[in-house]
């Protein structure tokens, strides 16, 4: 479906930088591997006082390493604020958004799930949804990503199932997944944290399990016009 030669650029839509690593880093890079333009669109930025200084700075280093070993084209840092989306003008958003997105011209989207624990990923899954949406013409297929530590809290504490129905073989490319996650070494976590190598290679095996492969990715299908 993604790798016929009927997708020829895709745009992944990151809350915050690694969440584009962990949730599909997979994807991306074999995505790359077949020589379809990948472009990473990272919505928040770290900001002060909240964070040190240079913490933007470090976070974007962290992020372009990981980009680099994904095999991404290119990347658009919109530098909203990190856990204050809920103050940022839902328009604005979305017009950021949007203009990346129209920009590219995408035939596919990747964007978190909207039943994420974390504020961020839902505001940013709905602004991408309505970013994305056919309005005149066909537009792109659009997928949740599922993130650790986000969208199986969601589960447990709002109740926001993410119910995979696309599985992408990523046996090839894990190494690279793994190789990106630790760029974000200020990010990445101990086992038994899901923000960790250990936890990675769990969701991993285990969605892999579920479709009769060894190590996959899950996404959940919103749209798709053929």
């Amino acid at each position: 479906m993604f790798f016929n030669g009927n997708v020829k650029r895709v745009v992944t839509v990151a809350p915050h930088p690694d969440d584009e690593t962990i949730g599909a880093g997979g994807m991306i890079a074999r995505l790359g591997e077949s020589g379809i333009e990948t472009f990473i669109c990272v919505v928040t930025k770290p900001y002060e006082p909240d964070w040190p200084a240079g913490t933007e700075e470090k976070a974007k280093e962290q992020a372009r390493k990981a980009f680099e070993i994904l095999g991404v084209k290119g990347d658009r840092f919109l530098g909203f604020p990190t856990v204050k989306l809920n103050t940022v003008p839902y328009k604005k958003l979305v017009d950021a958004i949007r203009a990346f997105i129209e920009e590219i011209s995408p035939q596919l989207v990747l964007a978190p799930h909207p039943g994420d624990l974390n504020l961020d990923h839902d505001i940013v899954s709905r602004a991408v949804a309505v970013a994305s949406r056919p309005a005149g013409n066909a537009g792109p297929t659009l997928l949740y990503y599922e993130t650790l530590s986000s969208t199986e809290w969601g589960r447990i504490f709002r109740g926001g199932a993410f119910r995979p129905n696309v599985f992408i073989d990523i046996s090839a490319t894990f190494e690279k997944k793994k190789q990106a996650a630790r760029c974000y070494v200020s990010e990445m976590k101990a086992y038994p944290h899901p923000r960790s190598e250990e936890g990675i290679e769990v969701l991993a095996r285990m969605r892999g399990m579920e479709a009769g492969l060894t190590l996959a990715e899950a996404f959940q299908l919103v749209i798709s016009i053929e």
